[in-house]
């Protein structure tokens, strides 16, 4: 993908990056799949495999952070990552040859309730984030082949500005460069 190209989602897009249909049939249920703060499996492995913790906690555990913060293009899935950081994640782009690509970074437990009282907006929630990587996802027939980090960033200010929120999911021609 060049910069400033963004292509229009189409049919060979996965499901997530679809553009909503907002046009319900009429018999068509009403009720999501998934709860409103479920976190989309492939970004969950993203963010699980960037983890530092290695340890996921258990839901009744008072630190378990397990949520989806925000929709559309400024949601930001956030899980805990030890008792002093958590990790967030936004979807960014998938190329032709099946790599889903995602947007992982470590915040602190801080930063986390910044964002979730809405004292830091969405759009910011990278900001102050260390360990940035953009992660890619091979998955076959539902089962993940391999997960790699095609780049990783030192501080925000190095992620091109289309990989974070509300930047558009993205189609690459290849893989991601420092030039995206």
């Amino acid at each position: 993908m060049t910069e400033g190209d963004e292509s229009p989602i189409d049919a060979d897009a996965p499901d997530w990056a679809q553009e909503p249909d907002d046009a319900q049939e009429p018999d068509e249920p009403d009720e999501p799949d998934e709860p409103d703060d479920a976190i989309p499996a492939l970004m969950l492995v993203a963010l699980l495999d960037r983890m530092h913790a290695r340890r996921r906690s258990a839901e009744d555990d008072p630190g378990h952070i397990h949520t989806v913060l925000g929709d559309g293009a400024l949601a930001i899935a956030v899980v805990d990552d030890g008792p002093d950081h958590c990790m967030i994640g936004r979807p960014v782009g998938w190329s032709s040859d099946g790599c889903l690509y995602f947007l992982v970074a470590r915040i602190s437990i801080y930063g986390y309730e910044q964002l979730w009282d809405e004292e830091i907006a969405l759009v910011d929630a990278f900001a102050d984030a260390r360990d940035i990587s953009l992660c890619g996802i091979f998955e076959v027939d539902g089962v993940v082949e391999n997960v790699l980090v095609a780049q990783h960033y030192r501080r925000a200010d190095q992620v091109p500005v289309g990989y974070l929120p509300p930047g558009p999911i993205l189609e690459f021609d290849d893989a991601p460069s420092d030039e995206d």
